[in-house]
C-alpha cells in the first residue's frame, strides 16, 4: 500500500510544519512495516513479552506519546505499563522503578532526535542498573539509538519543524503495533495496519481546523479521556506552541468540576470522544 500526502492549500505550502504533517500517512505506513518485521522488532517483542512491568518515558510531546502507549498497552496486554517523564526517572527513580525487578523491567525511551540529553542519560543509567532499554526514535544514528539494547526507528518520521507532527504519529503507530503483537491482539493490529489507507480522510479534519482557526478565540479547551487524554494534552501543547492562544486539556467529566466556569463567548471547546465512555461524555 502506498499513501499520498494530503493535498495542501496553496496558502499553507510554504509552512514546513504543514508540509511535514501532510505526509504523516506515509510515515505511519513505514513505521508499521518496521514494527511488523525484522530482527530488531522481534528482539523488542521478546523483551516486552517476558517482562513483569514496563516503563515508558519521554519528555514533552514524547512523554504524552508515552502516556498514550502505556494506556493502550495496559488495556491490550493486561499488564502493568506505566508512563513517567524522563526527569522523574532521573530525579526520583524510586517513585518510578520497582526495586528488585531489574531484569524484567524494560524501559522504553522515546525521543524524536535521539539526542535529548535526559533521554541519553536515562538509557545510560538504566543500563547501568541492569534494566533492559528500548529506544524509539526517528534517527537511527543518534546517541540514544546507539546506546540502547534495542533501537526502534520510525524510518520516515523525522522532520525539521520544532513542533512534532508525523514523528509523533509514526512513533505512536510503531509502538502500538509492537504492543498488538506482544498481546496477540489481532483486532488492534488490523486497525493499525489499515491506518495509512485512511489517512487522506484527515483532510476533512484539516479543513475544519482551518475554518475554526479563522476565528480569534480567547481560549481553547481540548477534552479527552482514557487513551485520548494524553492526545488531548499533546493537541493543547501544539495549539499553544503554534498559535500562542491559551490552551489546556481536561478529561470530559472532570471538565464539569470547575474548569467549565471558564466557558464564555470566544472560548472553543473540542472533545475527543469514543470508546466505552463516549455516551456519558457526550451527555
Amino acid at each position: 500500500m502506498t499513501t499520498r500526502p494530503i493535498d495542501t492549500a496553496p496558502s499553507l505550502d510554504h509552512l514546513v510544519g504543514w508540509r511535514e504533517s501532510s505526509t504523516t500517512g506515509v510515515a505511519i505506513e513505514a513505521a508499521l512495516a518496521a514494527a511488523r518485521t525484522g530482527d530488531v522488532a522481534r528482539a523488542a517483542r521478546a523483551m516486552l513479552g517476558g517482562a513483569e512491568r514496563i516503563v515508558v518515558t519521554g519528555a514533552g510531546s514524547s512523554f504524552y506519546l508515552a502516556q498514550a502507549v502505556a494506556a493502550a498497552a495496559r488495556q491490550s496486554t493486561h499488564r502493568p505499563y506505566s508512563a513517567a517523564p524522563l526527569s522523574e526517572i532521573l530525579l526520583r527513580p524510586g517513585g518510578v522503578l520497582l526495586a528488585g525487578a531489574l531484569v524484567t523491567q524494560p524501559v522504553i525511551v522515546i525521543s524524536r532526535s535521539g539526542s535529548t540529553s535526559e533521554a541519553v542519560r536515562v538509557v545510560e543509567e538504566m543500563r547501568a542498573l541492569g534494566h533492559p532499554t528500548i529506544a524509539v526514535t526517528c534517527r537511527a544514528e543518534s546517541p540514544m539509538a546507539n546506546l540502547a539494547d534495542v533501537s526502534l526507528v520510525s524510518p520516515a518520521g523525522d522532520e525539521e519543524a520544532i513542533v512534532m507532527t508525523r514523528s509523533f504519529a509514526s512513533m505512536l503507530a510503531l509502538l502500538l503495533r509492537l504492543v498488538a503483537d506482544v498481546a496477540s491482539d489481532s483486532e488492534l493490529a488490523a486497525d493499525l495496519d489499515q491506518m495509512p489507507g485512511h489517512w487522506p480522510e484527515a483532510q476533512a479534519a484539516a479543513d475544519v481546523g482551518a475554518r475554526l482557526g479563522a476565528t480569534d478565540w480567547s481560549r481553547i479547551v481540548i477534552l479527552g479521556g482514557g487513551g485520548a487524554a494524553p492526545i488531548a494534552v499533546e493537541w493543547a501543547l501544539k495549539l499553544t506552541e503554534t498559535t500562542q492562544v491559551p490552551t489546556f486539556s481536561c478529561e470530559p467529566l472532570e471538565f464539569r468540576h470547575g474548569p467549565i466556569s471558564l466557558c464564555e463567548p470566544g472560548v472553543l471547546v473540542v472533545a475527543l470522544l469514543g470508546g466505552p465512555g463516549a455516551a456519558d461524555e457526550v451527555r
